[in-house]
C-alpha cells in the first residue's frame, strides 16, 4: 500500500563472546520445496567418490606420520583425507560408504558415535605428530539443504595451529563466565534443555544461525579430551536433536 510498517527487531548479545545477534519475526522467508532428495541421492550415487568400491580408490589418504594405513575406521565409518583442505590438517569421514542417502531422521547413535570417534582419533594423531597444532573442530553439513557441497553424508574435521574466530573467542573467556551462564539459564529454565550425565544442552540466547543449540561438557577445551564415554552420550543428544 505504500504505508509505513512497523516491526519490532530484538539485538541480543551472546553472555560468553559478547557477540550480537538479531532475532526477527518469523517472516516465512524459506518456501517449503518438494525437491527429491531420495531421487537425487539415487541419480548421484554411480560417480560418488564416497560410496563402496571407489572410497578406497578415489579418496586421499592420510600422511603417514598421522597414520600408517591412510585411513581411519571404526564401525562402518571411514576417515581420509581432505582434497580440499581447509586447514594443515583436514580430513572427511563418512557414516558409512554403503550410506549415500541417510536423511537425519535414519542417523542413528551408534552410527554418529562411530564417525566422532574416527575425528577424535583423527585430532589426537595429529596434536601427537604436530604439538603446534593444538585447535581442533568437527563439523558437518548434512546433505544438500545445508550446503553441503557432495551429497554422500560426512562429517569434516580440521586441526591447525591457529584458532577460528569463535575459537579465539571462547578461549578467551574467563571459566568463571561459563559457569555464571549455565546457573543463569538452569535458573530461568526458559532455553535449558537439561544434561544427558555429563553435557548440558542449552537453546543459544544469542543464536548465530536458526535452531541453534549449545553442549558444554564440564571439564573439555578439545575434540582431543573426549572419551568413548562422552562420545557416545554427545551422539545421543545430538540424535535425539535432530
Amino acid at each position: 500500500t505504500g504505508e509505513p510498517v512497523q516491526t519490532t527487531i530484538e539485538v541480543r548479545f551472546d553472555p560468553l563472546t559478547g557477540h550480537s545477534s538479531r532475532i526477527l519475526p518469523e517472516r516465512g522467508l524459506i518456501p517449503a520445496t518438494d525437491f527429491d532428495l531420495e531421487g537425487f541421492a539415487r541419480d548421484s550415487q554411480p560417480t560418488c567418490p564416497f560410496c563402496p568400491g571407489r572410497v578406497d580408490r578415489l579418496t586421499p589418504r592420510l600422511a603417514a606420520r598421522i597414520h600408517p594405513d591412510g585411513r581411519l575406521t571404526r564401525g562402518e565409518a571411514v576417515l581420509f583425507a581432505n582434497l580440499h583442505a581447509y586447514s594443515s590438517n583436514s580430513s572427511v569421514s563418512v557414516y558409512s560408504p554403503r550410506l549415500h542417502y541417510l536423511p537425519l531422521g535414519e542417523i542413528t547413535q551408534q552410527l554418529l558415535a562411530d564417525n566422532l570417534a574416527t575425528q577424535v582419533a583423527f585430532v589426537q594423531a595429529v596434536m601427537a605428530a604436530e604439538p603446534q597444532s593444538q585447535w581442533a573442530s568437527i563439523n558437518a553439513n548434512h546433505m544438500l539443504p545445508s550446503g553441503s557441497s557432495l551429497f554422500h553424508p560426512h562429517l569434516q574435521g580440521i586441526v591447525d595451529s591457529q584458532p577460528t574466530t569463535m575459537q579465539r573467542m571462547l578461549a578467551d573467556v574467563p571459566p568463571q563466565r561459563f559457569h555464571a551462564y549455565l546457573d543463569a539459564e538452569r535458573r530461568t529454565g526458559e532455553r535449558y534443555l537439561g544434561d544427558t550425565g555429563h553435557i548440558q544442552w542449552i537453546v543459544s540466547f544469542a543464536p548465530i544461525a536458526p535452531a541453534e543449540l549449545k553442549a558444554f561438557i564440564g571439564g573439555i577445551s578439545s575434540p582431543a579430551e573426549l572419551t568413548d564415554e562422552l562420545i557416545g552420550e554427545l551422539a545421543h543428544g545430538l540424535v535425539l536433536t535432530l
